[in-house]
């Protein structure tokens, strides 16, 4: 593992995006005209700060991992009473987009052909134009149509098929969403929280037991109750305006054996006579600036105070 000091960043999110570009290949490019759509960013990347959406535009690029939201623009859809059917099909939807994102296998031909018979199936149509899938895979259903022609698919079916969406759509992901790294993320900050200053050798022991702990618990199994029934959670998170939940998977508990690992490791290190050179510390990134005295820190901040009072007087 090494770590850089990096005095080009001031503030997390910098940091962030300075580090995100080494890490992971960019495919996506948006499109030319993206700058005259906002809330296109929020959409592509919801959490995400001002500073991210505006770093991607500026660089077009993004993350080949991303989260496409079509919730925003549906839920004000389902908003209007003519168009109260839009919301009990938005889960669907959402999740149809998961459905192609996962089983499409990075085909971006095949991954389009699936999402574009979303505009079949809600139509009570299933069976489509496109070769690659040329029919739905699901048994008969009993739910509430649209009817093709109407205003209420005409605008569903926009939003589905836009320009904008569809180019994304073609770049997604086969793990659909960037929850595995947020999720390094987070254990990242739980062992090295922002708010604390930590030296050189710290810094690096807790990022690497940060890493330790997330490679032996970030593909915990979902757990089961006592006849073996998966167990889940309801959640209600406050971006949900619509439906207002999230069903969650309940994961077995986190397992701690890389300690016993390290004190195995260290229990032989004493015993043999082990022992290696300490890693040297880099020199402090305020080495490389001047260091005047205090006593000509304050002369100069006492001139610079004189200066302004005279400036103020002319003024007035």
């Amino acid at each position: 593992m090494v770590m850089e000091e990096e005095s080009d960043c001031d503030s997390s999110d910098d940091s962030d995006m300075t580090g995100e570009p080494d890490s992971v290949d960019p495919e996506w490019f948006p499109p030319e005209d993206i700058e005259e759509e906002d809330d296109y960013m929020e959409e592509l990347l919801p959490g995400a700060s001002p500073q991210h959406q505006k770093y991607v535009v500026d660089e077009e690029r993004l993350l080949n991992l991303f989260t496409i939201y079509l919730q925003k623009k549906l839920a004000k859809l389902a908003g209007l009473k003519k168009f109260a059917l839009v919301a009990e099909w938005m889960r669907s939807i959402l999740y149809h987009l998961y459905w192609c994102a996962a089983t499409s296998e990075g085909d971006a031909d095949m991954l389009e052909a699936r999402w574009k018979s979303m505009c079949n199936h809600i139509a009570n149509i299933h069976v489509h134009e496109n070769p690659l899938f040329a029919k739905c895979k699901h048994g008969p259903i009993k739910r509430k149509w649209f009817e093709p022609g109407t205003e209420v698919y005409e605008k569903l079916t926009d939003i589905l098929l836009s320009k904008r969406f569809m180019k994304s759509v073609r770049k997604l992901s086969p793990d659909s969403q960037t929850s595995s790294l947020e999720g390094y993320h987070a254990t990242i900050i739980y062992f090295a929280p922002k708010m604390y200053h930590f030296g050189y050798a710290t810094m690096i022991s807790r990022l690497q037991l940060a890493a330790l702990h997330f490679n032996e618990n970030g593909g915990r199994d979902q757990a089961k109750g006592k006849h073996g029934v998966l167990q889940f959670n309801i959640a209600y998170p406050k971006y949900k305006k619509m439906d207002g939940y999230s069903l969650k998977r309940v994961l077995t508990k986190c397992t701690f054996g890389y300690v016993r690992e390290l004190q195995t490791e260290l229990y032989q290190m004493v015993r043999t006579g082990t022992t290696f050179e300490p890693e040297k510390a880099p020199p402090p990134l305020s080495s490389l600036y001047q260091h005047p005295s205090k006593q000509e820190v304050i002369e100069q901040h006492k001139e610079l105070h004189r200066y302004k009072e005279k400036m103020d007087k002319r003024l007035t």
